[in-house]
């Protein structure tokens, strides 16, 4: 227990150092002199959280004469992320060259697209995969486009948007990067008004080099990085560091009123708010939330503190007790009843691996009483492996 004891004490030393460098990286104020946890604990946040490149660079400096090892592990981290993010910016330009040259609307999402679009720099925050959001009458054209360059359709949920039980987005690798591209942006759309039409109507473009990549307008990108990390409950440094950056932006005061007034249209307020508290509670970064109530985002700020500070494996397979507490507060995201509608159609009917390996003709009715215990086996089979 003692052993038990002292890990987590650790571990939440060492998380509470890795914020400290995230928020202070994330709205460009220096680095003072900290007090560094245990160089291993360090290193397993780093990769745990999938902090910013820019935050493992400076973790890296800030540790050199402290713990040079360790220094040296993170630079090579650092450097090797950052030549990886011009990778995936090259073929993001390929991509989005080839769909434009097909009249194929599309928005890059996330990845170097917001990197250069918070911090100037498609190198500044780490990302493992391209995701685009294409228009879904559209999306079987530019599935046979990346087909034509080199990317294979991976997996067999191949979702093609036409109902909120469907995946929302179909995955292609190649070329050593992963590419997703959506057909919406959340996997409940009623959640919040970002529609495929809307956002499109309000796009922006942001330079990769010299080439002009369609993106979500600001406004939009902030309300997307809130209803992500939300539905996440936020286990991420990574997501938090966004929204700390956009918090200091000197657009952040006109950024933040159109935000608020698109989340009030489907009773979504406790997602933007959430997103504000988290980084005040992490990093110490305060926002100006133009709204008086803060309470609608309580509960997910509670179970995100606790989700933040949890082992890794509890983001892939957490514990029943964390589902049953995580359930009721999705459900409180919007005030929405087609949101409510929605999401119980989710949890009911979304696709599963025992739903694409299929059932024998004539019992496809038995996916529906048979969830539960093929739930139950994934998860059983996860734990023993």
């Amino acid at each position: 227990m003692r052993d038990t004891d002292d890990h987590q004490e650790r571990d939440k030393r060492a998380f509470r150092y890795v914020a400290a460098v995230c928020g202070r990286v994330a709205s460009d104020q220096p680095v003072a002199a900290l007090d560094p946890a245990d160089p291993a604990a360090i290193f397993a946040m780093v990769r745990r959280h999938r902090i910013s490149t820019r935050a493992i660079a400076v973790l890296g400096i800030a540790l050199r004469d402290r713990d040079p090892v360790l220094s040296e592990r993170l630079t090579v981290r650092a450097r090797d992320r950052g030549f990886a993010a011009l990778g995936r910016t090259d073929r993001m330009v390929t991509i989005s060259q080839r769909l434009a040259a097909a009249n194929i609307r599309h928005l890059g999402v996330k990845g170097p697209v917001l990197a250069q679009q918070i911090y100037g720099d498609v190198g500044a925050r780490d990302s493992k995969d391209l995701d685009l959001l294409v228009d879904p009458a559209a999306i079987g054209d530019a599935a046979a486009i990346l087909g034509s360059i080199g990317f294979i359709e991976t997996g067999t949920e191949t979702g093609r948007g036409d109902t909120e039980a469907d995946n929302k987005h179909r995955t292609f690798f190649g070329h050593g990067v992963e590419v997703e591209m959506h057909t919406r942006l959340l996997d409940v759309e009623a959640l919040l008004p970002l529609s495929f039409e809307a956002v499109w109507a309000r796009r922006e473009t942001v330079m990769l080099g010299a080439v002009a990549v369609p993106a979500l307008s600001m406004a939009d990108t902030f309300l997307y990085l809130c209803a992500h990390g939300a539905q996440h409950l936020w286990f991420r440094l990574k997501w938090l560091e966004d929204i700390a950056r956009i918090v200091t932006l000197p657009a952040y005061p006109e950024i933040a009123p159109q935000a608020i007034a698109r989340a009030r249209e489907t009773g979504a307020e406790g997602i933007f708010i959430s997103a504000i508290d988290l980084v005040d509670h992490v990093f110490g970064i305060a926002g100006t939330v133009p709204i008086a109530d803060r309470r609608a985002g309580h509960g997910i700020v509670r179970l995100s503190l606790k989700a933040l500070v949890a082992p890794a494996e509890h983001a892939s397979a957490p514990p029943i007790g964390s589902i049953l507490q995580k359930v009721p507060v999705q459900f409180t995201m919007a005030r929405s009843w087609r949101y409510r509608r929605d999401l119980i159609k989710l949890l009911v009917l979304a696709p599963r691996t025992f739903d694409a390996n299929g059932l024998p003709p004539g019992l496809g009715w038995l996916r529906l009483p048979l969830r539960p215990f093929m739930l139950l086996r994934d998860r059983l089979r996860r734990e023993r492996s």
